[in-house]
């Protein structure tokens, strides 16, 4: 049995599944006809004449149906379950409803010439689909932005004011008469139809206005694809961790004992795992002079800390009051009975619940929800729907306030857990860093104790599910399961059984609009899904609840919240201009005891101005009245921070994967320079995989020339690498790190003619990029397949793409003799040094250096053994030299050290001059890619080294280092068979150049902190 799997499941099963259940609903269907399923068939049709009851039925078809109301609509088959049996997708509005097994008896298949009729009678298909029903920016002004002239047009993006006074976009659907349209609104979850609006009630954007709009949407839903695929990047990081976690543990017992988590690790370092005990290592120093936290806590007290977080963010909170205020916390949350918190909207006139989403460590869009809608009371509660922590750097300060308030009214205030309550998350998203450097590292393993007894998800009043990520994947899943599931993990762990999978998809799953069941989720990463309207609305239906609220990502409509499946599902997300440049308004839901919702919106002040706000009444009110005015960042000031955002990733990703893009255009290149634009668009799809709209994005990233054509080699010589790697080594490591690459070739031991057979199976005399490959593969070398694709990038070749032999070899000779610089070399004297020059200009003189070698070997056996060296030494008239001048060089020549010399170590000593310098190019092209893994892997690297921190010095040998590089080694995952990432000897090399302190420590601390991620 695998580790993790449960009794009875099978390998290969989705997560949560019975041996021999089908998944959800069969493969996943897309709606091909969204705006007439559920819709009634035209009174006027006939039967036969507009739809029969003939098969064939495919897949798709477009059939109607006579529901339980007595009339005929129309629905969509979703699959095909035998020869006469159908299940169909039918819109109810507003949920969507599967209905299993119709016979074709009961339905008939619509006629196509009659669905044209139909759908262009009464459908109208909407040109601007993303943006009808938005608000109108802030930022716009009447006249200059938008106005009120005509000639409108069908299908024209006008301005219609509603009834709240507010300015939404719609679209012009039909034109009725000189100043007469019917437009169509989009109002959540269905779409409203307004007849004869008049000209004087709504303005026609301005085409510069809608452009720099419509650019935006395309850069936030580039920079949200950016975003997610990053997180998913960063969760194959934390399996990178975990497989190096197991590595040092199986390595490392005895310091395993000591470091299994940040828990361990603090209790070796003198604290307490008792919550009730949590603060007494800490003593208040007098020089402290922020607020006090007594006990037992009252409001008053809360108010006062509160104030103080608002005046001066700045000024933590004192590690004594914030490790009881969480011991606290922890304990009222570790009395949940179930994974699954009950909670109910306060009656009364003024009861309410104020539900938040995704705050990030953003304090100014707590504060600012607090200020607009009443701090925690009896009357009003409070639900924190996850991902409190990371990105932002104030998650501490968003805690402990929600936490003082849920000592105060502990039925009142909830925080739900998301995906970055987490200790792997938060290693590398900054609020590990957050709590160690800004207030104490012993915190940590405090916080991480209390994000373990988090609710997964909240039950408000019996009939609203507010979760975290989404629902599961598994449609037998029911409410009573979720409330079994063991929520007390640190880490979560991977979906491998039912419970583990019901886990993962209550903090990780998103919705899907246009599909049904479940899929995966490609930006997200392994194991992340899509779930589709049939699963909330099966959820909701077996467990008797309305509606389900969940957070997890910015909304596509760019605004706080957004509905999907049916109205059925709520996206709500509370920080807004996310990450500082996204623009987007944050939202809260504000229920009432008769669970109707309110919606409101918001754009919080940056927190400076509310620090001064908090001192001056006149401009809190000041503010207040103009907060809805106007937003932080005009679109294109937004749009042109996320796009800077975007290329840095992009940056990072092609560093990352540069030899890959490199074989890629090599290969479709056939010798050219150039590429077509389109096939950079599909390397940098293919090989970053990325789906994104690369045309918005080519003018900040590569040159196209007229004829459309992209020099791939300059764009790839663009990127190069900043030394962040943060590891402080010694000057001189690089050259020492690519000498042990070639090296490595050296360590062939071929002879000229294995040489030929090898590199030049059809004996054209030309290697081309795969017979280089396999013949470095036909040596046995141990490096990995990217060191070998970025020596074969610095090799010249012809236009058709290959390299004659000699030239290779003569090539491949100066790139090593470069690496080989006078710091590999300062034990040899430069008389040694300078003879050896001398030595290499007589024997080659005119001839190549295949024919000297060859004249050398005097037995024919492929080698050149010491008497030989020393026999040409006495032709070339070197007979003065000594036993020990002569022993030097041989010594030199021979680097391998093994008695005798191939012909690329002969290469190696007697070299050419490199005009191109090509070899120093190809130096810094090597250690370029070395940084790019590590810079990849670093969170992997960070944690294999804090594992050897037991005592959190941040602090570590040349020893442990090495083992935590060769914990970070094994762990990248790699194809089968595939060579570890960096050689012994490259990891030799990097522990060996380590600056360290008197006392052979290296200092690592700046590493923890380099390693994470925030806004």
């Amino acid at each position: 049995m695998q580790p993790g799997m449960q009794p009875g499941m099978q390998p290969g099963m989705q997560p949560g599944m019975q041996p021999g259940a089908p998944a959800a609903h069969g493969p996943y269907h897309q709606i091909k006809h969204p705006s007439m399923i559920g819709t009634q068939v035209p009174s006027a049709w006939v039967q036969k004449q507009d739809y029969i009851f003939a098969g064939p039925i495919q897949v798709g078809d477009l059939v109607v149906i006579q529901v339980s109301d007595g009339t005929r609509r129309f629905a969509e088959v979703c699959r095909q379950s035998g020869p006469d049996m159908w299940d169909l997708l039918v819109t109810v509005t507003p949920q969507q409803t599967i209905h299993q097994g119709i016979g074709g008896a009961s339905l008939g298949r619509v006629q196509n010439a009659s669905m044209s009729a139909v759908r262009d009678q009464h459908f109208y298909e909407l040109q601007h689909p993303d943006l009808i029903d938005t608000p109108m920016p802030a930022t716009w002004i009447q006249q200059q932005d938008f106005r009120f002239s005509g000639p409108l047009q069908v299908g024209d993006l006008v301005l219609v004011q509603r009834s709240d006074g507010s300015m939404k976009f719609a679209e012009v659907m039909k034109h009725n008469g000189a100043d007469l349209w019917d437009l169509i609104v989009k109002i959540a979850p269905q779409q409203q139809l307004y007849r004869n609006c008049h000209g004087a009630t709504l303005g026609r954007p301005d085409a510069q206005s809608l452009a720099i709009l419509e650019n935006h949407k395309s850069v936030f839903n580039t920079w949200n694809t950016m975003e997610q695929e990053h997180e998913g990047i960063l969760l194959q990081q934390t399996a990178t961790i975990n497989r190096a976690k197991e590595f040092l543990r199986d390595t490392h017992p005895e310091v395993a004992s000591r470091s299994q988590s940040w828990v361990a690790r603090a209790g070796f370092a003198g604290v307490s795992k008792n919550p009730e005990d949590w603060g007494q290592e800490f003593t208040v120093e007098a020089s402290y002079t922020g607020p006090h936290v007594k006990w037992p806590l009252k409001l008053e007290n809360v108010r006062e800390v509160v104030h103080h977080i608002r005046a001066h963010p700045d000024y933590p909170l004192h590690p004594k009051y914030i490790a009881q205020i969480v011991g606290t916390g922890m304990q009222m949350f570790e009395t949940l009975p179930t994974s699954v918190a009950e909670m109910s909207v306060p009656t009364g006139p003024d009861g309410r619940l104020v539900v938040l989403g995704d705050t990030h460590g953003q304090l100014h869009d707590l504060l600012w929800v607090l200020e607009l809608h009443g701090e925690p009371s009896p009357s009003c509660a409070y639900l924190l729907n996850g991902d409190m922590a990371d990105r932002g750097k104030y998650a501490v300060e968003i805690i402990i306030i929600v936490l003082m308030y849920k000592i105060l009214y502990p039925e009142n205030v909830i925080m739900n857990r998301g995906n970055h309550e987490a200790l792997d998350l938060n290693r590398v998203y900054g609020f590990g860093a957050e709590v160690s450097e800004k207030h104490h590292p012993n915190l940590n393993m405090m916080f991480q104790n209390l994000f373990k007894e988090l609710p997964v998800a909240t039950v408000v009043d019996s009939k609203v599910f507010v979760v975290h990520g989404g629902l599961p994947r598994d449609p037998r899943v029911e409410l009573k399961d979720i409330r079994k599931v063991e929520r007390k993990v640190l880490e979560l762990a991977r979906p491998t059984c039912l419970d583990t999978g019901i886990m993962w998809d209550l903090l990780w799953a998103d919705p899907m609009e246009h599909h049904l069941g479940v899929m995966m989720n490609p930006n997200r990463g392994e194991d992340v899904v899509f779930f589709g309207a049939d699963i909330t609305h099966h959820f909701l239906s077996q467990n008797a609840l309305s509606l389900c609220i969940r957070s997890h990502q910015v909304p596509t409509t760019n605004r706080g919240f957004e509905y999907c499946h049916g109205g059925r599902l709520l996206t709500l997300f509370t920080a807004s201009n996310y990450c500082g440049c996204t623009n987007n308004t944050g939202a809260v839901a504000i229920l009432r005891s008769n669970l109707s919702i309110e919606l409101k919106e918001h754009m919080a002040p940056p927190l400076e101005q509310i620090a001064q706000m908090t001192m001056e009444a006149d401009a809190r009110q000041e503010a207040l009245l103009a907060q809805d005015k106007a937003r932080l960042l005009s679109l294109e000031d937004s749009a042109a921070k996320m796009r800077e955002e975007v290329l840095t990733k992009i940056e990072a990703k092609v560093l990352s994967k540069k030899s890959d893009l490199w074989l890629y255009w090599a290969t479709q290149a056939a010798g050219q320079a150039t590429i077509p634009l389109a096939v950079w668009r599909e390397g940098m799809t293919n090989k970053l995989q990325l789906q994104i709209d690369w045309s918005t994005l080519e003018d900040g990233l590569v040159e196209v020339d007229a004829g459309g054509n992209v020099d791939y080699m300059r764009f790839l010589d663009k990127y190069q690498p900043q030394d962040e790697h943060g590891i402080p080594l010694k000057e001189g490591w690089e050259a020492k790190m690519v000498h042990k690459v070639y090296e490595q070739v050296l360590r062939c031991d071929w002879t000229p003619e294995e040489l030929m057979q090898h590199f030049d199976p059809d004996g054209d005399g030309l290697v081309t990029l795969m017979e280089f490959k396999d013949g470095l593969a036909a040596a046995g070398l141990s490096l990995p397949e990217w060191q070998i694709d970025t020596l074969l990038r610095t090799i010249e070749r012809d236009e058709l793409g290959k390299l004659s032999l000699s030239a290779f070899l003569d090539r491949f000779q100066v790139v090593y003799s470069t690496s080989s610089d006078k710091d590999l070399l300062s034990d040899v004297s430069l008389e040694t040094k300078a003879l050896l020059s001398d030595v290499g200009r007589r024997l080659i003189g005119e001839k190549s250096r295949m024919e000297v070698f060859q004249a050398m070997d005097a037995d024919h056996n492929g080698f050149i053994d010491e008497q030989e060296f020393f026999t040409a030494l006495e032709t070339l008239d070197f007979s003065e030299l000594s036993a020990e001048q002569k022993g030097n060089l041989w010594r030199l020549v021979d680097i391998t050290q093994d008695g005798r010399v191939n012909y690329l170590e002969f290469c190696a000593a007697f070299e050419i001059v490199d005009t191109s310098d090509g070899g120093k190019q190809a130096q810094k092209e090597m250690v370029a890619s070395i940084l790019a893994v590590l810079n990849e892997n670093k969170a992997a690297l960070a944690y294999a080294l804090s594992f050897f921190d037991t005592k959190l010095e941040g602090k570590v040998t040349k020893e442990e280092f090495k083992s935590a590089l060769r914990a970070l080694n094994a762990s990248i995952e790699r194809p089968e068979g595939a060579a570890d990432p960096f050689t012994e000897d490259q990891l030799e090399v990097v522990a060996e150049s380590l600056q360290a302190d008197q006392d052979g420590l290296t200092d690592v601390s700046h590493l923890f902190s380099a390693m994470s991620v925030q806004c």
